[in-house]
């Protein structure tokens, strides 16, 4: 399965250099010195730092001890889920964690500063992501090999019998999900105003749904592309079980190598 996951994309090395905490590290620190009401000190091996003030002895005063400095990049990108999972994990502790629930939930503002901060880094290292898996042929590809090739078994577990994988178009409140998906073909094809003389195109296969109804139910000719092998196997054996080679064209072909002339 891809590693190229929203929660993953925050381990990249350019962006969060492990080393004395980097970047990470100065962006809390950098939120920190925000906090308004109580104190909170900060306690990495040999340095103790604190924020906030202790002049108020009715504030939260709270202590937070650091064991491993990774923890400043897994709470930059991972908010207030990521400061207990972190915490489970031993990467950092307290002598009094209600003082340090006491010392966050009376600084709101600065928990979303902090909720700011991480959604910019995260639209930066989405973007830095999404660069690196471009959408170039070879690429698109991988790509699409990462998500569409899991298994057309892990699929159908969740699809309806057509295997759709678009969003369906439900007719009535108690109609099911195969229904809902044969109906939002239906309206596709309307829609298109398809008739027997038609030759209809369709980038993305899929699992074949759409070719499938196309040509049982308006006559037409279709031709389909998809670069996902699974697909591409279960499509061609959909279309075979329903004697349709005749009207549906199957193609394992990038959708910028299409030749010929459509005319939907």
């Amino acid at each position: 399965m891809s590693e190229y996951r929203v929660k993953n994309i925050s381990k990249l090395p350019m962006l969060f250099g492990q080393k004395q905490g980097g970047l990470a590290r100065t962006l809390i620190f950098k939120v920190l010195g925000k906090l308004q009401v109580g104190s909170l000190t900060m306690v990495e091996q040999d340095e103790t730092l604190l924020f906030g003030s202790k002049t108020d002895p009715a504030g939260p005063h709270a202590e937070v001890h650091v064991h491993d400095l990774d923890l400043y990049r897994r709470i930059l990108t991972g908010g207030t889920i990521a400061a207990g999972e972190t915490y489970i994990e031993g990467l950092w502790s307290s002598p009094n964690l209600t003082e340090v629930t006491r010392a966050f939930s009376g600084n709101m503002a600065m928990l979303e500063a902090m909720s700011d901060q991480q959604n910019w880094l995260l639209r930066l290292a989405l973007k830095t992501t999404h660069w690196g898996r471009r959408n170039t042929a070879a690429r698109s590809r991988e790509n699409i090999a990462a998500h569409y090739d899991l298994g057309n078994e892990f699929f159908s577990l969740f699809l309806d019998p057509s295997m759709m994988y678009s969003a369906a178009v439900f007719p009535a409140p108690h109609s099911d999900l195969a229904a809902a998906s044969q109906h939002k073909l239906r309206l596709i094809c309307e829609d298109l105003e398809l008739k027997p003389e038609d030759h209809l195109v369709e980038i993305g296969t899929g699992w074949g749904g759409m070719a499938i109804y196309a040509a049982e139910h308006y006559h037409c000719r279709v031709t389909t592309t998809t670069i996902s092998k699974e697909q591409f196997d279960y499509a061609v054996q959909a279309v075979e079980k329903r004697g349709l080679q005749d009207r549906i064209t199957v193609l394992f072909d990038d959708y910028r190598d299409l030749e010929g002339q459509f005319d939907k």
